[in-house]
Formats: C-alpha cells, structure tokens, sequence
C-alpha cells in the first residue's frame, strides 16, 4: 500500500501555521493509507497549502493524510488549546483545500486511509469512533465501534474495505490486547481478537 505523498511536509508547530508543500508527481511513505499503483495526482501548484490560519491556537499534533488516486485527501490532526484536546480535519478537492472543521471535541489521536476513492477517519474518544468520509467530502455519521478503555486506534484499506485496529486496556489486570474490526459494504463486522 502507498501512503500520502512523500513531499508532503506537514509543519506542526506550536503557535505556527500548519502547511505544506506539494511537489508534482511524488509519491511514497509517511502519515496515511493512500492507495494508488503510482501514487495520487499532485495538484496542479506547488504552492503550500495551509491547513491551519490561526496561529493563536497552542499546539498542534498528531498530523495524518490520506490522499486518492484522484489526488483528493483527507486531513485529520489534534489540536491543544490549553487543558482541552479537539481532533479536526479538512478536505481537498484536488485544486481546494476547504476550510477545517471540528471532528470530535475532548478526542485525539486521528488516523484517516483511502480505499482509492473513500476516506475512512478514526478517532478516540474513551471509545473508538469511525466515520466514512466520499471522495467529495461529505462526512458520514460516526459509529462508536469499541467500548470503553480502547486507544490508539489506526486504519487501513485493502481497496475495497477497512481494516481498524486498536488497543484495549484492562485496568483490574493491567492486561492490554489488540483488537480489530472490518468495514465493507457500509457494515461493521464483528470485532477479533488480534493479540493478548
């Protein structure tokens, strides 16, 4: 699987604009489940793009892309303003990045993946939460996937469905396992067992 493109530098710095640069024709590692046999369609500038106007705000983190061989994509990050921890995210259409937007408030650690076309976006919230995201933009509703006492979520894409995976912590034990579950066909299969 191929991930975000390589030159996509994502500047996540305290107190500073969160941008990009974009170079045409890249491909390669880092940051989200793209999916493409070359790589996603560059936009048609190099120019950076900012994700993030505000330089008001206190930190930002945990930065993940997902773009599809159409050259749109998906990006979800964490953002600190004083004790409260938000996920956000945008879209770009291919020529547009559109403005962020609140994912999920008291919430963190996003992760987001491409099928070649869809997006899907993870997040935890206590409870692990997944929401479908066309190739348009429009957000789908969020499915609280996991109970309580699950972090660390990720996801990823084998093309024509989702894989996420996620930790669960057993606090009387101290015991933490792997779990993971399926999404095809917009249904939720039933959570497995990964590790112990």
């Amino acid at each position: 699987m191929q991930c975000a493109p390589l030159a996509l530098c994502l500047a996540v710095l305290a107190g500073c604009d969160t941008t990009f640069p974009w170079t045409s024709g890249s491909t390669g590692g880092g940051g989200g489940g793209g999916v493409g046999p070359t790589g996603p369609t560059a936009p048609p500038s190099t120019a950076a793009l900012k994700l993030n106007s505000d330089s008001s705000r206190a930190s930002f983190r945990n930065t993940r892309a997902a773009f599809n061989n159409a050259g749109q994509g998906v990006i979800v990050w964490e953002e600190l303003t004083g004790l409260s921890v938000r996920v956000m995210w945008t879209y770009f259409d291919g020529a547009t990045l559109h403005p962020e937007a609140e994912l999920a408030s008291y919430a963190g650690q996003p992760a987001v993946a491409t099928n070649g076309t869809d997006f899907m976006l993870v997040w935890n919230y206590g409870r692990i939460y997944a929401a479908p995201c066309t190739n348009s933009g429009v957000l789908g509703t969020p499915d609280a996937i996991r109970d309580w006492n699950a972090d660390a979520p990720d996801v990823a894409s084998n093309k024509s469905g989702y894989a996420v995976a996620w930790r669960k912590y057993d606090g009387p034990t101290g015991q933490q396992r792997i779990f993971a579950n399926m999404y095809s066909a917009s249904t939720w299969a039933t959570e497995t067992l990964v590790d112990t």
